[in-house]
């Protein structure tokens, strides 16, 4: 098998001819030769993508047989170059029946592709015109599939940058756009960033409990459809409707769908970062305790250690937020250790930065250290005035007012708060 195999893969053979003669003396009809053949082909497949499907599939059906599909592709592909046609010829059909089953639509058209080649080199205009059907339909699916990716991709960039009126009037234009596409094909794939596309468009016009809606529809699809079963995107949609719930102060609902997120996650990297969402959800719905508890277990979680530094320095003004609202008789916040360590996020103009800087205020307020705020006032004042704007951060702007009207008036708490008391209405 060595031989044969090696030959394959060294270009030795041109053909079955050949292979035959140089190994057994005899032509490619021997039943010694055919059977070696019948080996050499799953050691071939196998060598293609070595690696464990199981774990990296995550033991899911639609992901695990994508990755067959694929797999089986590229190995009919090599045996009809290599001249193992009829071989190559019966995979590529496999691939074809398990890629069109499970909606995997660009390997369909590349196998359909290569077996219509090898149905003109046989002469067989039956299977030319049925295959040429095969490609007209798969081609006109994938088109939709890569403007829906195309779709997806360029909202990730669009809300890692400042929103602004005209990516609004375009999230709008895609919505319409991925449920026409949804409409005209039952795809999985389209079903999946019609999803994506549409929890960002809902938060856009800040529906979050309709994200909740149709973060439920595709999971429920994904559970009623147990071929589709895709443990990645059950997680995916877990955490945007965890995110969800933090904007809609819905602490059961957040709280169900972020432990379902750590079970999925298991102990990765990525379970700490459903825990930040965990924890600001208990920020901002008052279950301070319950936040203390997941600030400890995050940080002597595991995956910690391999946390990305920036991301470590988020869980230090977690602790500064969790001090403030309550504090622990147990620990001790160093407030000058965080004042003077929080610097990751220097270069953070749109991040961060806000929030740290009003932790630093409201730290410094609580310790009555006005020295330091006098001195901090008017970088405070700049760096408000250059990066917070009413028409994107209409709350965070008008909360800066009141802390101007605070440094104006001289942290005197009566007038403060008779001046600010009308940017309560905001």
């Amino acid at each position: 098998m060595d031989k044969l195999f090696n030959g394959m893969l060294s270009c030795t053979y041109e053909n079955d001819t050949e292979a035959a003669w140089d190994i057994y003396k005899t032509s490619p009809a021997n039943k010694s030769y055919l059977m070696l053949k019948s080996r050499i082909k799953d050691r071939l497949i196998s060598h293609i993508f070595q690696v464990d499907i199981k774990q990296v599939t995550n033991n899911s059906p639609y992901l695990e047989n994508a990755y067959l599909v694929t797999k089986y592709v590229a190995a009919g592909h090599l045996m009809l170059n290599f001249g193992i046609s009829t071989e190559g010829e019966n995979i590529l059909k496999k691939a074809m029946f398990l890629g069109k089953s499970y909606q995997v639509t660009g390997p369909v058209v590349a196998a359909a592709r290569l077996l219509r080649s090898r149905a003109g080199f046989k002469g067989t205009r039956k299977e030319i015109v049925a295959l040429d059907k095969t490609i007209e339909i798969y081609l006109e699916i994938y088109a939709a599939e890569l403007e829906a990716d195309g779709m997806r991709d360029n909202l990730n960039i669009d809300f890692r940058e400042s929103f602004s009126p005209q990516k609004k009037e375009k999230i709008t234009k895609y919505w319409k756009r991925i449920n026409y596409l949804n409409e005209k094909f039952d795809n999985y794939t389209l079903k999946i960033n019609r999803a994506r596309i549409g929890a960002k468009y809902f938060e856009t016009i800040g529906e979050f409990r309709q994200i909740i809606t149709i973060c439920d529809e595709i999971v429920n699809f994904l559970l009623k459809n147990p071929k589709f079963k895709d443990t990645p995107r059950m997680r995916e949609f877990s955490l945007i409707k965890v995110e969800a719930s933090l904007f809609l102060k819905d602490y059961e609902l957040g709280k169900q769908n972020a432990e379902t997120c750590m079970n999925l996650f298991g102990t990765g990297i990525n379970t700490v970062i459903v825990m930040e969402y965990y924890l600001l959800l208990c920020l901002h719905t008052g279950n301070y305790k319950k936040g203390w508890e997941l600030f400890e277990v995050a940080l002597t979680y595991p995956s910690f250690d391999d946390y990305p530094q920036e991301r470590k320095e988020k869980w230090k003004l977690f602790e500064a937020y969790l001090y403030f609202v309550y504090p622990d008789r147990k620990r001790k916040f160093k407030l000058f250790k965080f004042l003077n360590e929080v610097t990751v996020y220097s270069r953070d103009k749109r991040g961060l930065n806000i929030s740290i800087m009003i932790a630093q205020i409201v730290l410094l307020l609580d310790e009555g250290n006005f020295d330091i705020l006098l001195d901090k006032a008017e970088a405070f004042k700049i760096y408000f005035k250059r990066y917070v704007t009413k028409h994107i951060n209409y709350r965070t702007f008008y909360f800066v007012k009141m802390l101007e009207t605070m440094f104006k008036y001289n942290f005197n708490y009566e007038k403060t708060n008779e001046v600010s008391s009308k940017f309560f209405m905001f």
